[in-house]
């Protein structure tokens, strides 16, 4: 029943517009990003845009030896950490952008 409320959406932030021209800062309420800590921690000032102000980030793919790194440079970019999910050697971590 949350088709005409939801969205879902695939992309890079590789611009300040989508394919179509739309502007994408600030465009979002939750951005997933499943890819390596280092890639995580090298676009955190790019998810922090896309993300409006309250919006979340999840992000997981992080080996749990990398997550307070990971976890640094969400925060440097205005993500603040709310919660760590932990499972075997994998972390998640979700942010609320402020």
């Amino acid at each position: 029943g949350l088709a005409g409320r939801v969205t879902v959406a695939q992309g890079t932030l590789r611009g300040d517009q989508d394919d179509k021209g739309l502007a994408l800062s600030g465009a979002f309420d939750l951005v997933l990003a499943n890819i390596l800590a280092e890639v995580i921690s090298a676009m955190a000032p790019g998810l922090a845009r896309v993300v409006r102000l309250g919006g979340h980030v999840i992000s997981s793919g992080i080996l749990r030896h990398k997550a307070g790194d990971t976890r640094a440079a969400l925060s440097a970019a205005g993500i603040a950490h709310q919660e760590q999910i932990v499972e075997g050697d994998w972390v998640a971590l979700v942010g609320r952008r402020e």
